[in-house]
């Protein structure tokens, strides 16, 4: 399990990096954010288009489906790498405002930020696999004389 320094005040996230299937869910985590994206970005476009007679009832409307949008982010991003993560990450934030909610700007600056990180964690364990069980490797399969 690797600690991942997620803000200037040393806090981290953990990832296990022995788990098989964590980077695959990684990655089908950021396409799953890229695709709610799209539809939260129709839904606020269907939202102001709605309400062309009330402003006021067209911002509200608008800012609806932002914060839904945000917290399943936050949902789904703390179903991967933990309950709490967006609180670290965001740290700054929360301190000022304890009811804060990362926009979708912030939210998918940090999972971008963090694929250099995960594909190095990654490429280090399979390197150090390949060490130990690379094509030489015969485990039980090697003859006793």
């Amino acid at each position: 399990i690797r600690d991942v320094e997620v803000n200037n005040y040393g806090d981290v996230i953990k990832i296990n990096t022995t788990d098989a299937g964590f980077f695959d869910r990684f990655v089908r985590l950021t396409t799953e954010l890229q695709e709610l994206s799209e539809k939260s970005n129709k839904d606020f476009d269907s939202a102001i288009s709605k309400q062309k007679e009330d402003k006021a009832e067209a911002v509200i409307a608008a800012s609806k489906v932002r914060v839904e949008f945000s917290n399943e982010c936050v949902r789904k991003i703390e179903e991967l790498l933990g309950e709490g993560t967006i609180r670290k990450v965001f740290r700054d934030c929360y301190e000022t405002d304890p009811d804060y909610l990362p926009d979708e700007g912030n939210l998918l600056a940090f999972l971008e930020a963090l694929i250099p990180v995960m594909e190095e964690l990654f490429k280090e364990r399979f390197s150090r696999l390949q060490n130990k069980y690379g094509v030489g490797f015969k485990g039980k399969r090697t003859r006793k004389k």
